[in-house]
């Protein structure tokens, strides 16, 4: 019998003893919520209860689930105990009312839970603790993401911190682990029917936490894990059991794998006692020579020996194809063998009766060997040519996609992902921050698989000097992963990193490769970097322009008020006590500082209407509303302005009921009026009219000034932007514009044309028909409730409004 380690005696009788006096703990283990851990372990404690066991329920999280819920029942449950905490009553596990019960089981849901504050313990876990050193069993339950060791593993694959943690240790002591598993389908599927969240809370836990990447990448966290602690255990039975050797398993597994798709895996498993591997070419070398041995004599009858050479010749090229340059060469000496023994005469015997055979024999060789050194290296180049082609394929299809990315955060999953297909690695790229320190942004959150291990002082390294680093240089080898800078033309934008696990590429195309793919990254980079600072520029420009021409509107049209407001005060300021101004001409005044004061006002309310319609402020207040009150409201506010023109409307009686904000409404017909008197001579005629065509109403406002320039029928809606350059004429180009944006928000659209060449300008709006709500719900008058007061228009269409 083999002696026991004298070191790990000491802590045999520890483990012998602790069952004794401990109770004993099973944790329900998983991935992430929802795959049945808190079901799992209700219905093993359902059993034991069928068994007789006294099983107590301490602590149950449903989370909304009825399945779970109802198998609560039939179980002795412990009343939570209630704590206050900053004003709210919230239930605990009542610890003391666990201890005082002492049952043979107890289940304590969610092991890594923070107790409230006050509480005897900090977590949860240490409450199980003592459950446990009071003899007391426990059945509980953990997530992968609460163990502190692969919290911030879990934390980079999902983006998401997990706060509540417990140390492994408490995890290593389980009596017990018990992994649940489901796939990551079905548990999204779970997730649509409301089995784990709330309807609302798994839409939003599948766009974040619960995505299928996340949950493949967890659910191998957790089964590494658990292999971890089954080895664990393994190793602790061996030191128990003074197992010095491990045992052979029945079938040994060799592997080679290449860092990309050109090198076809390797996979050699054979039972311990069968044929090697690498034998197997050599075999059917042998096995092809047989099988042509056995042909050539049965068809020797009919052939001349120089065609059953012919034969052999054949199979040699099949050896030489198929299995590659060793069992070519065997093939070629074993036909040469074959073809002596059996077939030059004297048969049976490797003597020849004729030496002519002899130069037969060295020719055959000759090229026998000369066909497989071709035939292998044939082969070679065109494995060799596929791999070029593949490579060319994997560079053409990044480059398309990088091509086509607008956003690094693009560029860096598309990179990412290529260089992690071809090499089959774990890769991650580092971008610099402000103060040119690499660092390494959220993982992608639809990768696979675990980001490399990172050391970033060779990243930060690589990136300084603009040198490769780690794994297969020359430059700290023993890194476990390889580091390239990312150079661009101008400066260097990063560092990739591939981590294979194995040695990094070695041969040049695969060097060359990865090369490649760097420098595409690099380049789409600095490309999106100077088309951000393109953009940032035009941005810029744009606001410089803006600017500008609202400082050169403002400036004239500001100052021609305030200068007639500033003389008439002052005039009237000093004829205060002298009364020589008379009374008539004081209140032309007075009218005259009231006017432009208005003037003032209404550029002031351009500026603040066109900021808040296009800083999306403006909420409508839709109502139901007649068109000819907000025409004649918005009429009733311009008679000053229309003063001197001729206004007729002609609106039909049968028009329809329309859903508009009527603030609103007002301001855009004002607007179209004011513009109308502003550019046509005193005496022209103004006109407003509308028409219902189909599921619309047209409304137009027409004169017959000297019409609009020819071009800018467009581009009168745009901001600043003035009918006449370097006019005369008040305003700053924004009534137009605040139009348009007016019209646009309810849904219609607005068009300038020149009536006929020379004789008006026409300004249509078109303004949808919705279905107008019940009678009930509209007054006598058939508008709304709150519509505005306003002056009433004749409904005949022959009436006509005129003012002079």
């Amino acid at each position: 019998m083999e002696r026991p380690d004298p070191d790990a005696l000491p802590g045999k009788p520890l483990r012998d003893e602790a069952p004794s006096q401990r109770g004993r703990l099973k944790i329900f283990f998983g991935a992430c919520a929802g795959v049945g851990k808190t079901y799992a372990m209700l219905q093993a404690a359902h059993k034991l209860h069928e068994e007789g066991a006294d099983v107590v329920v301490g602590v149950i999280e449903t989370h909304g689930r009825d399945e779970t819920a109802s198998l609560s029942e039939g179980l002795d449950v412990l009343p939570q105990r209630l704590v206050e905490y900053r004003g709210r009553m919230l239930r605990e596990f009542d610890l003391d009312g666990m201890l005082a019960r002492a049952p043979a089981l107890a289940l304590v849901d969610e092991l890594a839970h923070t107790n409230v504050s006050g509480a005897r313990h900090v977590k949860r876990w240490q409450d199980i603790d003592e459950l446990l050193a009071a003899g007391i069993d426990v059945y509980t339950t953990l997530n992968v993401q609460h163990l502190e060791s692969l919290n911030d593993v879990v934390g980079q694959i999902t983006g998401i911190r997990v706060w509540e943690t417990l140390p492994d240790r408490v995890f290593d002591m389980a009596d017990e682990v018990k992994l649940v598993d489901l796939p990551p389908d079905e548990l999204l599927e779970r997730m649509r029917e409301g089995k784990v969240y709330l309807p609302q809370q798994a839409e939003r836990a599948m766009r974040n936490f619960f995505r299928k990447g996340h949950l493949i990448a967890l659910r191998e966290v957790a089964l590494r894990r658990t292999a971890d602690r089954v080895d664990a255990q393994m190793r602790e039975y061996r030191a128990d059991q003074s197992i010095g050797h491990v045992w052979r398993a029945r079938e040994r597994l060799r592997v080679a794998i290449g860092p990309g798709p050109a090198w076809r895996d390797w996979l050699d498993a054979a039972p311990a006692n069968g044929l090697a591997g690498p034998l197997r070419g050599y075999a059917w070398a042998v096995a092809i020579c047989g099988v042509v041995t056995l042909a050539a004599a049965e068809l020797v009858v009919f052939l001349d020996l120089a065609n059953i050479a012919m034969l052999y010749l054949l199979g040699v090229i099949a050896a030489a194809m198929w299995l590659g340059r060793g069992p070519g060469v065997l093939a070629s000496f074993l036909s040469v063998l074959a073809f002596d023994f059996f077939f030059v005469p004297p048969t049976m015997s490797l003597s020849v009766a004729d030496t002519q055979y002899l130069l037969t024999f060295a020719v055959m060789l000759t090229v026998a060997l000369l066909i497989s050194h071709l035939t292998t290296s044939l082969r070679f180049q065109a494995r060799l040519a596929t791999w070029r082609e593949r490579r060319t394929g994997a560079v053409y299809a990044m480059a398309r996609e990088l091509a086509a990315a607008l956003a690094t955060a693009q560029i860096l999953e598309i990179g990412a992902r290529h260089v992690r297909e071809v090499f089959q690695a774990r890769v991650a790229i580092l971008l610099p921050d402000g103060h040119g320190k690499v660092r390494q942004p959220v993982d992608d959150a639809d990768s696979l698989g675990l980001p490399p291990q990172i050391d970033n002082d060779v990243a930060q390294w690589v990136y300084d000097q603009q040198q490769p680093a780690g794994q297969g240089t020359a430059t700290l080898p023993a890194a476990e992963a390889l580091y390239l800078p990312l150079r661009a033309p101008m400066r260097t934008r990063g560092v990739l990193v591939v981590s294979a696990g194995a040695p990094s590429p070695a041969t040049p195309e695969q060097q060359r490769l990865l090369d490649t793919f760097a420098a595409q990254i690099a380049l789409a980079l600095e490309r999106v970097h100077y088309v951000e600072i393109a953009q940032d520029a035009l941005v810029t420009m744009e606001s410089e322009r803006l600017r500008n021409s609202l400082l050169s509107a403002i400036s004239h049209d500001l100052r021609t008020p305030l200068t007639a407001i500033v003389g008439f005060a002052s005039v009237l300021a000093r004829d205060e006590n002298r009364h020589e101004v008379p009374a008539p001409l004081r209140r032309e005044m007075a009218e005259a500082i009231h006017e432009e004061a208005q003037r003032m006002t209404g550029l002031v309310t351009n500026l603040l209407d066109m900021a808040k319609l296009q800083a999306g402020s403006v909420q409508l207040n839709r109502q139901w509303q007649m068109l000819e009150e907000v025409v004649g409201t918005s009429l009733r506010a311009c008679r000053r302005v229309l003063t001197g023109h001729q206004v007729t409307t002609h609106l039909p009686p049968d028009l329809p009921l329309l859903r508009f904000d009527a603030v609103l409404m007002e301001r855009l017909f004002a607007n179209l009026l004011e513009n109308a008197a502003k550019y046509t001579p005193a005496g022209s005629h103004i006109a407003i009219s509308a028409e219902r065509r189909a599921d619309v109403v047209e409304v137009s406002v027409e004169d017959d000034g000297p019409g609009l320039p020819a071009g800018i029928e467009d581009r009168l809606f745009e901001k600043f932007m003035r009918g006449e350059k370097e006019s005369a004429k008040p305003g700053i180009g924004l009534g137009l514009a605040i139009c348009r944006a007016i019209v646009e928000a309810h849904g219609g659209r607005i068009e300038a044309v020149n009536v006929a060449h020379g004789h008006g300008a026409r300004f249509v709006v078109t303004l949808p028909v919705e279905t107008p709500p019940p009678e009930a719900d509209v007054d006598d008058a058939g508008g709304s409730p709150d519509a505005p007061d306003t002056p009433d228009l004749p409904r005949d269409p022959s009436a006509r409004a005129q003012h002079e």
